[in-house]
């Protein structure tokens, strides 16, 4: 499934990965929570649940794009994906969202700047 990836670096790929909920676990580090992206198309967003407690390093790029409560951040990676379809699966990052992230939809495995 095609998926963003930010990372705590600011930089961010598109990536094919396996949408399972031990790949999601895989990429973020641990258990995985679902946040909401500031972007006009519903999209999901996956961060390690336990990000900050376990240390991961704040990720301002995903911080940024996403509804937090004041003074909250993401710690670690984040994923984005599609909205859920009507069954409540994953879809893949629709093009629209991988622009408004500031990552050409054709590079696929390639680094962006860091910040959009």
């Amino acid at each position: 499934m095609r998926a963003v990836v930010i990372q705590p670096d600011g930089s961010a790929t598109i990536e094919e990965i396996d949408g399972s909920l031990e790949g999601l676990q895989a990429i973020v580090g641990g258990w995985i929570e679902a946040v909401t992206l500031t972007c006009p198309t519903p999209t999901t967003g996956y961060i390690n649940e336990e990000g900050k407690l376990n240390g991961l390093p704040r990720n301002q790029r995903a911080t940024f794009v996403t509804h937090l409560s004041p003074g909250d951040w993401i710690a670690g990676p984040m994923i984005v994906l599609g909205a859920p379809d009507d069954e409540g699966n994953d879809t893949p990052v629709p093009d629209d969202v991988v622009g408004w992230l500031g990552i050409s939809p054709l590079a696929i495995g390639a680094v962006t700047a860091e910040e959009p």
